[in-house]
C-alpha cells in the first residue's frame, strides 16, 4: 500500500510539473516584430476643449505580461512651461496589450483631461493582412472609475480608410477611422499605423467639443 500511494504521489507530482511548464510556456511571450521590450515609443500630446490647452509628454514602454497580455506603461507629463526641469502633472499607468501574426492591440493612455475621450474611441488596433475597407467592429465594458458610464457598455467601429507615404517618417502609414458611441456620448479617431514603427498618431474629437492630439516623436 505505501508503495502504491509513494506512486501515485510521484505521478501528481509529475503532472502539476508538466502543467506548471506548459503554463509557463504559454504565459512566456515571444520577441514581437514591432512593440519589442527595451524600446520606449516619445509622443508629443495636445489637448484642447473651449476653455483648456494642455500639451503633454508621452512615453509607451512594452515589456514584461500584464493579466495574461503583454504589458505596457504609459507616462504621462505636463512639463511646466516656466521651470523646464519641473512638471505640472505625471502619471504612470500599466495595462495590457496584444501583438501576434494576426493583429495588433492596444490600450491608449487615459489619465488627465484626456481620460473620456481616448477611453471612448476605438482603440488602436489592427488586423493583418492589412486591407483596406477591413472593419473592425466591438464593444468597451466600463467597469469602475468611468463616473456615469460605470457599468455600461459603448459600442465601436474602426475601418482601414487608406494609406499614404509621409516623407517625414520616411513609410507608408495606413489611415484608421472610427467612432465609438455610449448612449448620447460620442467619440471620433484616425489613427495612423506603420508596420515599422507603430501607431504614429492619434486625432481624437468628441460630442462635447474636445480634441486630443498625439504624435510619435521617436523610438528610442
Amino acid at each position: 500500500m505505501k508503495t502504491h500511494s509513494l506512486l501515485v504521489n510521484m505521478k501528481y507530482i509529475n503532472t502539476v510539473c508538466f502543467l506548471g511548464v506548459l503554463l509557463f510556456i504559454s504565459c512566456t511571450p515571444k520577441e514581437n516584430k514591432l512593440y519589442q521590450s527595451g524600446k520606449v515609443w516619445h509622443y508629443e500630446a495636445e489637448y484642447r476643449s473651449a476653455d483648456s490647452l494642455f500639451n503633454y509628454e508621452i512615453q509607451m514602454i512594452p515589456g514584461g505580461l500584464f493579466l495574461l497580455q503583454q504589458k505596457i506603461k504609459w507616462v504621462v507629463t505636463l512639463p511646466d512651461s516656466i521651470n523646464a526641469n519641473a512638471f505640472l502633472f505625471r502619471s504612470e499607468s500599466t495595462t495590457g496589450f496584444k501583438e501576434n501574426d494576426s493583429k495588433i492591440w492596444l490600450h491608449p493612455p487615459r489619465t488627465h483631461q484626456f481620460k473620456y475621450i481616448t477611453q471612448l474611441a476605438p482603440y488602436p488596433q489592427v488586423q493583418f493582412p492589412l486591407t483596406l475597407g477591413d472593419t473592425i467592429n466591438g464593444s468597451i465594458n466600463m467597469v469602475s472609475n468611468w463616473g456615469e458610464w460605470n457599468g455600461k457598455s459603448s459600442k465601436y467601429w474602426l475601418i482601414l480608410t487608406d494609406k499614404e507615404y509621409s516623407p517625414v517618417y520616411r513609410d507608408t502609414l495606413w489611415v484608421l477611422k472610427g467612432e465609438g458611441v455610449l448612449g448620447k456620448d460620442t467619440a471620433s479617431v484616425t489613427h495612423r499605423f506603420s508596420q515599422t514603427q507603430g501607431f504614429i498618431s492619434s486625432i481624437y474629437k468628441n460630442n462635447k467639443g474636445e480634441y486630443f492630439e498625439m504624435k510619435l516623436k521617436k523610438i528610442e
